[in-house]
């Protein structure tokens, strides 16, 4: 985030944080919350008097203001419920927890050592608030993140799911909405392994990742291959042109395993 002097004060202020609307907060963080947008405030007028005037004395002050988000944002990472300790505990819960299965089965995927952060709805809402105090982030309609290395789900629409599916051998929704969000579980995952990404690259090698996360959540191999197929086949490149790209195709530059006889 640092020395990027070619910000506008909008661009700024739209990562700013928004404490004020903060409903769940304890008054601890809503403090330290404030700092950081205050921090934020301030880099967006530096912002655009750099733009303006473009002197190095300038180009220093927005670096060392960037600094200063940055480290306010940073000594707040501890205190955030999403970081808070988890106890780790499989089959179908709905407290708090780390999910075993899915922290094995995306670690396995990625050569990381990510944890599957599950939360209750009312954990959640705390999630939700305060990343939109700390980073601005829209009024929260996502179900799941990835951040600071590990990935992040309401138990409600998100582990619930998969729990259903990995003890239960079932799924709790349907089967097209189930492609989905597997789909959007890998995607989290590949922007843990691929974090610079384009939107489309990132897109095309998450598809490629559905059957072996399938796999990795117990499921069969025809299961797998099901699931591969039904996202190719309905859903790869609806969702806009920034996802999508004339290089995945079988055998084409973003083929994981071209010549291989197996797509996605």
């Amino acid at each position: 985030m640092a020395g990027q002097p070619t910000h506008s004060a909008e661009d700024v202020l739209a990562g700013c944080g928004h404490f004020e609307r903060v409903r769940t907060a304890p008054a601890y963080f809503r403090e330290v919350a404030k700092r950081s947008t205050d921090a934020c405030e301030s880099l967006a007028q530096v912002a655009d008097d750099a733009r303006a005037g473009k002197s190095a004395e300038l180009r220093k002050a927005l670096k060392d203001a960037w600094k200063a988000v940055d480290k306010i944002r940073t000594s707040l990472r501890p205190l955030l419920v999403q970081n808070k300790s988890l106890p780790t505990a499989g089959g179908i819960a709905r407290e708090s927890r780390v999910e075993p299965t899915l922290t094995h089965a995306i670690d396995d995927l990625t050569n990381t050592k990510a944890q599957v952060r599950c939360f209750s709805p009312d954990d959640w809402s705390y999630v939700v608030d305060e990343r939109l105090a700390v980073y601005g982030l829209p009024e929260v309609d996502y179900l799941s993140f990835s951040d600071w290395g590990n990935l992040y789900l309401s138990d409600e629409e998100g582990c619930h799911s998969f729990a259903e599916f990995i003890y239960r051998k079932r799924w709790n929704v349907p089967l097209y909405d189930a492609v989905f969000d597997v789909d959007g579980l890998a995607s989290l995952a590949e922007y843990l392994r691929t974090p610079r990404a384009t939107l489309a690259t990132l897109a095309c090698r998450a598809m490629q990742d559905i059957d072996p996360l399938v796999r990795l959540m117990h499921g069969s191999k025809r299961q797998a291959r099901e699931f591969a197929r039904i996202y190719w086949q309905q859903d790869y490149g609806m969702h806009g042109p920034q996802y999508f790209s004339p290089e995945c195709r079988p055998n084409g530059p973003l083929d994981r395993t071209p010549r291989d006889g197996v797509w996605p």
